[in-house]
């Protein structure tokens, strides 16, 4: 069954009267009828937010300047523990003292996280790799679901695939220009307000396909465990073989199914060449050439997946690695596509020490710091940086626009869900 779930959160778990639901806090005497603490927030704008009064409907819009935001990407092992650290029934495991769950870290890096997106200085945008992983835990999804929307900051990543294309595509003008690859700008791969301040009402669709895309997630994963198990056991064979060559290999060319002309990126690179009016005759020799091009090559969510399976295959080859699982792959497939657009990344402890070889070697020119749980005192201190740098003039627009009352941290979101 399908269903729209529209949520304002007030940030507390206490009653509302129907007209606090649309006019929220902070309050201030009516400049219009003179009613004393009536004229609260009505809606917030990326650019702009509006105050209106509770008793004669009397609005006021003002304007609100541009923000920069650190993007910060969680990986679902981050994810998992930032849900559970707050919610009722996990929360007692997470506290101070606790090394399984490294004394105390997670609630602090929510309370941290929460507060930041709320004052617009850092955001961790939701993706799809999220959603595919969360769907597959059916006792845990809808935790899952309500702590990435949280923390999102309305900001969400487009599918992997679809960025993986859309690189392909600028690797295939930069080439025809004879120029180096660009990466582009961050609005090419993100949907939402990336300078823009957020709306304290989210709406959450669920199409009732949670079942269905289970089903896919799980096919996907068994999937990408078999070609994973394959690799494993191939480069256990090849003890001699490093972290180098078993990147050379897989980077010799570009990937071959680019040029699939039934594929949609496929499509796309044939309408192109029909722009730049390129012979049907030399077409297959140019695409042969830009398949092993250097520009295609250099597409990050291509290269640094492959630099990742190397590194991989280099634990397998010097028996470091552990046999793989097929959630690995989610965890590939989310780092090789958002890391180029990050300020910062949480993985687990496997993915930090791949992306290490990686940077090692010079193979990832992006600057984004690397986090995870062998760095919770470097990562709340990053945290509190991004915090500090912003000025006090950032935290007091954020209470003219929401009041003081939602910089707290939302450490009942599930008691306040649950509520309503």
């Amino acid at each position: 069954m399908s269903s729209v779930r529209a949520v304002r959160h007030t940030r507390t778990v206490k009653p509302v009267e129907l007209s606090e639901i649309f006019i929220v806090p902070p309050y201030e005497d009516c400049p219009f009828c003179g009613s004393e603490d009536a004229f609260g927030l009505l809606s917030v704008e990326p650019h702009s937010f509006t105050k209106c009064c509770k008793k004669c409907s009397g609005a006021k819009r003002r304007e609100l300047s541009r923000v920069s935001k650190a993007l910060i990407y969680l990986d679902q092992f981050a994810v998992s523990n930032l849900a559970k650290c707050i919610h009722p029934d996990y929360r007692e495991r997470f506290v101070e003292g606790n090394p399984q769950t490294q004394n105390g870290f997670w609630p602090k890096a929510f309370e941290a996280l929460d507060r930041l997106q709320m004052l617009h200085v850092a955001a961790c945008p939701q993706s799809t790799v999220h959603r595919a992983e969360s769907v597959l835990n059916s006792r845990l999804r809808e935790i899952l679901r309500e702590l990435y929307e949280h923390l999102s900051g309305h900001l969400a990543f487009r599918d992997p695939s679809q960025i993986l294309d859309q690189q392909i595509l600028k690797a295939l003008s930069s080439f025809l220009a004879g120029e180096d690859f660009q990466l582009g700008e961050r609005a090419d791969v993100i949907d939402g307000p990336l300078d823009g301040w957020i709306d304290t009402l989210r709406i959450s669709v669920d199409l009732g396909l949670q079942e269905l895309e289970a089903e896919q997630a799980q096919k996907t994963k068994a999937r990408a465990q078999e070609k994973l198990q394959a690799l494993f056991s191939e480069a256990q064979s090849q003890p001699r073989r490093d972290y180098r060559v078993f990147r050379d290999d897989y980077t010799a060319c570009g990937p071959t199914w680019a040029l699939n002309p039934y594929s949609p990126v496929g499509i796309a690179i044939m309408r192109r060449l029909d722009q730049e009016e390129v012979p049907i005759d030399e077409r297959d020799e140019l695409l042969r050439e830009f398949l092993v091009s250097e520009q295609l090559r250099s597409v990050p969510a291509f290269r640094l997946k492959m630099c990742l399976l190397a590194a991989f295959a280099a634990d397998a080859a010097g028996g470091r690695g552990s046999p793989p699982q097929g959630s690995m792959w989610f965890d590939i497939q989310g780092i090789s596509a958002f890391l180029p657009y990050c300020d910062a990344i949480l993985v687990d402890k496997q993915c930090k020490r791949w992306l290490r070889t990686i940077a090692d070697h010079d193979d990832c020119p992006w600057p984004a710091r690397i986090f995870s749980v062998d760095d919770t005192d470097a990562f709340l201190a990053y945290l509190q940086k991004l915090e500090e740098d912003a000025g006090p003039e950032r935290r007091q627009l954020a209470i003219e626009v929401y009041g003081e009352q939602r910089l707290k941290p939302f450490s009942e979101l599930y008691e306040w869900r649950d509520s309503t």
